[in-house]
């Protein structure tokens, strides 16, 4: 399988930091050749399970596995992920944001050199969502919530991008500004992405979808992705009107997907932590605490992050069906050895 040639996108006229790492990806894409057949074969076998809510058939290429072996020594690039994802889900040639995608993957495959926020967590978090939307496509009945190619690759672009030039701090370290990394993320990406051809529209949305994957919480004890979570929550029970939210979240107080698919990203942000399997998460726990020296790599970390960031659980039906059942044994094996004070290594 080769990359789609005509969706590559062209030399971008931008002047910033940025620039020569985009192009040197760039141009390394547009020459490359046919990828590992077998990387292709882990994918779909993936994405087919996760659209018949069964991804515990996956013995030979689960995720647990297939995320250990990208972070060793091959992985695969988003590029490449992203031609997989429009060849399965039939995205058409001439779809613009197509384009769009390939310059978020572009810079997706830029380096960063973090030990948690790497190139590999954002691969990992574009295959949960590759996931979402297989099981979303076969079972949302609902036909205002189905996805389109348009929502697809927008949750696409923001997988790609959601920790775009993560500097590895804590998110609100700096002059205690909300959600710092996060519009840090998209600055830096919008340059390049409006130069591909997002539409103003189709931005709004990308940052309210990378913004309410900010978990730190306020002074009140409210994070972005708390407010998300409490309008999708209200949708779902035909409430969201009546929330009394900061008018930069009204888009998603009006559109019910649009709250489903920021509530899809900022799950898919943490599942690899938190949903996959308990060896996956203590991995994820050491390398977090590697990476912010105020995090300790124990099962007590463990345990308030599946408790306080997690909430207790996911709520889309995507997250909740294929990976819920793990979540919560995962917690029950973090309360287990944060009794026990256990420090992973």
């Amino acid at each position: 399988m080769n990359l789609k040639w005509n969706n590559i996108p062209r030399t971008i006229d931008i002047n910033n930091d940025m620039t020569d790492a985009y192009e040197e990806r760039r141009q390394h894409y547009k020459n490359a050749n046919k990828f590992n057949a077998e990387l292709l074969t882990d994918i779909t076998n993936i994405l087919r399970a996760a659209s018949e809510n069964n991804l515990s058939s996956c013995k030979k290429t689960n995720l647990t596995d297939l995320f250990y072996k990208w972070r060793k020594d091959n992985a695969i690039s988003l590029p490449y992920m992203l031609s997989a994802a429009c060849e399965y889900f039939n995205i058409t040639d001439d779809n613009n944001l197509k384009e769009v995608a390939f310059t978020a993957c572009i810079l997706g495959e830029i380096k960063h050199n973090n030990h948690y926020h790497d190139n590999n967590h954002f691969r990992e978090v574009f295959m949960i969502v590759m996931c979402f939307c297989a099981y979303q496509l076969n079972f949302e009945r609902q036909s205002s919530l189905m996805l389109f190619e348009d929502d697809i690759l927008l949750l696409l672009i923001a997988a790609a991008i959601h920790d775009f030039a993560h500097d590895g701090g804590k998110s609100n370290d700096q002059e205690n500004v909300v959600s710092r990394l996060e519009k840090q993320s998209i600055t830096k990406a919008k340059p390049f992405l409006t130069a591909a051809g997002i539409s103003a529209t189709q931005l709004k949305k990308l940052e309210l979808m990378l913004v309410c994957t900010d978990v730190i919480k306020d002074d009140l004890g409210i994070s972005p992705a708390d407010v998300a979570r409490n309008i999708y929550i209200n949708h779902e029970s035909n409430d969201a009107e009546d929330l009394d939210t900061d008018a930069f979240y009204d888009p998603l107080v009006k559109s019910h997907k649009l709250a489903l698919m920021a509530r899809m990203i900022c799950e898919a942000d943490i599942i690899p932590s938190s949903g996959i399997s308990y060896d996956l998460s203590k991995y994820m726990t050491v390398l977090i605490a590697k990476e912010n020296d105020c995090i300790n790599p124990n099962a007590n970390t463990l345990y308030n992050f599946l408790n306080v960031v997690c909430n207790g659980g996911y709520n889309t039906p995507a997250a909740k069906a294929l990976f819920g059942d793990t979540y919560k044994e995962i917690l029950i094996l973090a309360d287990r050895d944060a009794s026990n004070d256990v420090k992973y290594s």
